[in-house]
């Protein structure tokens, strides 16, 4: 929302019963920047997580934000993490005893590049570590079961003349120690499905 008063774009929160529509409580998250949300994620406790954008004064590029509220939308905490400036995509996870799991990733398409950073946060929103990943541009992250790293995009590759996307993920042990890593190719559906010729010529492309 732009405020009235300064100008400036501000980040609200609704929440609301699911059975009925009723509205539970409302809050505007006061700035003096202008920040916009992407994504609200709940954590086990009943917090909130708000994941957004951080924008300079002329709104020409952006860097992370996160906010966590209590269960009641009041504002705990918040951090501006040192990521990518005008980041492609954001996500975040729950680790273990309340820690955060954050990643942003960019990717330049014409020189076939892309890269994450991953940040592990404490219940506080301190940094913990701090981890950049070659060969992935990722769209999200998940913490499993067994409290491993899940992360998952895409990876540029060359094939021909051509720069595609295929589809990919990997996979971390809590302390980033990467335990396995998969993509899409020819031998997966549709390029297994085309003609040989096609695979070379007319490649596919994927995104996870």
């Amino acid at each position: 929302v732009q405020s009235s008063a300064t100008g400036k774009y501000h980040i609200s929160v609704y929440k609301y019963h699911v059975q009925d529509d009723g509205q539970v409580w409302y809050k505007t998250l006061a700035t003096e920047d202008n920040e916009e949300a992407s994504e609200v994620f709940a954590m086990k406790d009943g917090s909130l997580i708000v994941l957004g954008k951080l924008y300079n004064e002329s709104l020409t590029a952006y860097s992370s934000l996160i906010y966590k509220l209590s269960p009641s939308g009041d504002m705990i905490w918040k951090k501006a993490l040192s990521g990518y400036d005008t980041f492609y995509a954001q996500g975040i996870s729950e680790g273990k005893n309340k820690t955060l799991v954050y990643i942003c990733s960019t990717g330049v398409e014409t020189l076939a590049t892309g890269t994450t950073e991953i940040f592990q946060l404490d219940s506080s929103g301190n940094e913990i570590s701090k981890r950049e990943i070659n060969d992935i541009r990722a769209n999200g992250v998940l913490t499993l079961k067994n409290g491993n790293i899940f992360l998952y995009g895409s990876h540029y590759q060359k094939t021909g003349i051509y720069i595609i996307s295929k589809a990919c993920y990997k996979i971390y042990t809590p302390d980033l120690k990467e335990i396995k890593t998969d993509e899409m190719g020819m031998f997966d559906g549709p390029d297994a499905y085309l003609p040989s010729l096609f695979i070379s010529v007319y490649p596919t492309a994927s995104d996870f």
